[in-house]
C-alpha cells in the first residue's frame, strides 16, 4: 500500500519542485509554491497514517545495532536546526558526558520519535527556545550487573497545552483543538506515532504543559550491560570510492513518470554524465554490464527480479570478476526501517525513500559523484 501511494507522490512534488526551480513568472512561481506545500502537507499525511500502520501491528520489530548515540543525536540535531531555521526561535542540544559512547538500538525508529518530537516544538513555538537534553542515570543492580538509563527530553517555550487536552494528547482520534490546529498547522499523527513506537522500545512517552509557558516531552530507555558497547567506536571519515571512470549513470525504474522525474533531477545538478534507463531487474543487471555505470539508482519494486536481487547479482558479478563494487542508491517506496534493512543485506549502499526531491538526491550524489 504505501508503494501505491508514494509513487504518484513521487511524481508530483518531483515535477513540482522542478517547475518552481525553473523561469517563471511570479503568479506562476506563487502557484507552483501552493502545490508544493500542499503536497508535502499530504505527504506528511499518508507518511503519518503509514507509519500509525506499521507501530500498530504486531509484525513490528525493533532493529537494533551498535550506535554511536552522542555522535548520531548531535548530527540530527545539527541536521534538523538546519531546515528548521526562524529568527524567533534558538536551539539547545545537551548531551551528559556520562552517557555510553555506543549502545545497541534501533536508531531509525528512535530519529524518528526524536524528528516528531522536534516538529512538534517548532510547530507550536513562535518565539523561544526548543531544547533537547539527554542524561544518564547509572546503576547497580543483582550480581554487581550495571542497568543504565538514558532519559530523552524535548522542552519548548511555545503554546503550552491545556490540562484538558494533555490526556488525550497521544490518542489517535484528538490531535488537538481547532484553534490550535489552524493556527500551528496541527500536530498531525506524530506525537500518536511516537508514542507507540516508545512503548515498542519498553517505555512511556510522557508530556508536562502549561498553557502560555511551554510543553516537555520525556521517555526514559534502559540499557543493561549487555547491551553497552565498552570499546571505542572509530571516527572514520568518509572515504571515497576507488577511481574508475565516470561516465554513466544507470536508473532501474519501471515507472516511466518517475525516471523522467529522476533524469530531470540529475541532469539539474550534474551535467558530467550519460543516464541510461532499465525498465525492469533483469535489464538492470543487463546494462551494468555492458555500460559499466559509476553510479546505480535501483528503483525496488520492478518486473521479473526486484531491486534487491538485480543488486545481489551484480554485486556477485564483481566478485567474481574482481572489480571494485559499483555504488549503488535505492530509491523506493518501501517504509523505510525494513528498506534500509533489506538494502543494506543486498549490498545497496543508500537508502532513499520516495517521494524524493532535489535535496534528497543532491544529498546523495554529494557523498558519491565528485562533481
Amino acid at each position: 500500500m504505501s508503494h501505491v501511494l508514494k509513487t504518484p507522490m513521487n511524481s508530483i512534488l518531483g515535477n513540482s519542485e522542478l517547475l518552481y526551480n525553473s523561469e517563471l513568472n511570479t503568479d506562476k512561481k506563487e502557484i507552483i509554491k501552493d502545490i508544493l506545500i500542499s503536497a508535502q502537507d499530504l505527504k506528511g499525511t499518508i507518511d503519518d497514517l503509514i507509519d500509525y500502520s506499521l507501530v500498530s501491528s504486531d509484525d513490528f520489530e525493533l532493529n537494533e545495532s551498535k550506535t554511536n548515540l552522542s555522535k548520531r543525536i548531535e548530527n540530527l540535531f545539527d541536521n534538523f536546526v538546519k531546515s528548521h531555521t526562524a529568527d524567533t526561535i534558538k536551539y539547545k542540544l545537551n548531551i551528559a558526558s556520562d552517557i555510553p559512547k555506543l549502545v545497541n538500538v534501533d536508531f531509525q525508529v528512535l530519529r524518528q520519535v526524536l524528528n516528531n518530537l522536534l516538529t512538534n516544538a517548532f510547530n507550536f513555538t513562535e518565539e523561544g527556545v526548543v531544547t533537547l537534553d539527554l542524561c544518564c542515570k547509572k546503576r547497580l543492580v543483582k550480581k554487581g550487573k550495571k542497568e543504565y538509563e538514558i532519559t530523552f527530553k524535548v522542552t519548548d517555550t511555545g503554546i503550552g497545552i491545556s490540562s484538558e487536552l494533555v490526556k488525550s494528547i497521544f490518542s489517535f482520534c484528538n490531535q488537538g483543538d481547532a484553534s490550535r490546529t489552524k493556527e500551528y498547522q496541527g500536530a498531525g499523527l506524530g506525537l500518536t506515532n511516537s508514542a507507540k513506537i516508545v512503548e515498542k522500545m519498553g517505555a512511556s512517552l510522557t508530556v508536562e504543559s502549561k498553557e502560555g509557558e511551554g510543553s516537555s516531552f520525556e521517555f526514559t530507555l534502559e540499557f543493561d550491560s549487555e547491551n553497552i558497547i565498552d570499546f571505542v567506536e572509530l571516527d572514520g571519515n568518509v572515504v571515497p570510492f576507488e577511481d574508475k571512470p565516470k561516465k554513466v549513470i544507470l536508473i532501474a525504474e519501471d515507472n516511466d513518470i518517475n525516471y523522467k522525474v529522476l533524469t530531470r533531477v540529475i541532469e539539474k545538478i550534474t551535467s558530467r554524465y550519460t543516464i541510461k534507463h532499465a525498465k525492469d531487474g533483469v535489464e538492470a543487471v543487463a546494462k551494468f554490464k555492458q555500460f559499466s555505470p559509476a553510479l546505480i539508482f535501483m528503483d525496488i519494486h520492478m518486473p521479473f527480479i526486484d531491486g534487491y536481487e538485480a543488486t545481489r547479482q551484480i554485486r556477485e558479478y564483481e566478485t567474481i570478476a574482481g572489480i571494485p563494487n559499483i555504488p549503488i542508491l535505492a530509491v523506493s517506496a518501501t517504509d523505510v526501517g525494513t528498506g534500509v534493512e533489506l538494502s543494506r543485506d543486498a549490498g545497496i549502499d543508500v537508502f532513499i525513500a520516495k517521494p524524493i526531491g532535489i535535496k534528497a538526491i543532491k544529498e546523495a550524489l554529494r557523498y558519491i559523484v565528485d562533481d
